[in-house]
């Protein structure tokens, strides 16, 4: 395993997003608050990674069904998101740009928003609170962009926050996850870790301490 990720580094290659389908469930408060499928596929130079997401939020039926579009370097290109809760519906789209992303859809927020790359952010990504997509292709992201600070957007609060990487973290293992994964860990308002293996970068679970939140992937 470690020869693979030293071979493909010195080989200059970028880490590829692993295709294939994934079942994650989410916990809230140590109640299982929602499940969810990833599936990821390459088409030639493109990655798309796609969610469909369901679950309960104080009783309230919430559903997702969104897709990201990376280009070769692992770039965010385009998101689309659909979001249902009770009644309620929602569509979103997030065009990426080089130094701007813009937000539009249906929503209470004006629209479009526009969100500037802000140092020392270097990379714009998108994660939704409480889905996978966004965080599925981090781990090779990450390693494909050295590791360089991020700006995450959050489609559907229209919001965005820098993270950076804390090297100093020593965040405990979860349940369930395997041995040989590592982690990752960003610090900030919204801390979080991602648990994944280092010979496909495919993530076993995120943790969220503050939000005591989280999404844990089911190994069959």
């Amino acid at each position: 395993m470690l020869a693979t990720i030293l071979l493909a580094a010195l080989s200059g290659a970028t880490p590829a997003v692993q295709p294939g389908t994934y079942e994650y469930t989410a916990t809230y408060q140590g109640v299982q608050s929602g499940r969810s499928t990833v599936t990821a596929r390459r088409d030639g130079d493109t990655t798309t990674i796609q969610e469909s997401a369901n679950g309960a939020i104080n009783d309230v039926q919430v559903a997702a069904a969104v897709t990201l579009t990376l280009d070769t370097d692992l770039i965010p290109t385009i998101y689309n998101g659909s979001y249902d809760s009770g009644a309620a519906h929602a569509v979103i789209t997030v065009t990426v740009g080089k130094t701007v992303a813009t937000l539009t859809g249906t929503t209470t927020y004006g629209m479009p928003l526009t969100f500037p790359l802000k140092p020392p952010a270097r990379h714009f990504v998108i994660i939704e609170p409480g889905l996978m997509a966004g965080l599925f292709g981090l781990p090779a992201q990450m390693q494909a962009w050295q590791y360089d600070p991020i700006l995450a957007i959050a489609p559907s609060v229209a919001k965005s926050e820098n993270f950076e990487l804390d090297t100093t973290a020593k965040p405990q293992r979860p349940d369930g996850v395997p041995a040989q994964d590592t982690q990752i860990t960003f610090g900030g308002q919204l801390a979080f870790t991602i648990w994944y293996d280092p010979a496909t970068y495919v993530p076993d679970a995120v943790v969220v301490p503050s939000q005591n939140a989280v999404l844990t992937r089911v190994r069959k």
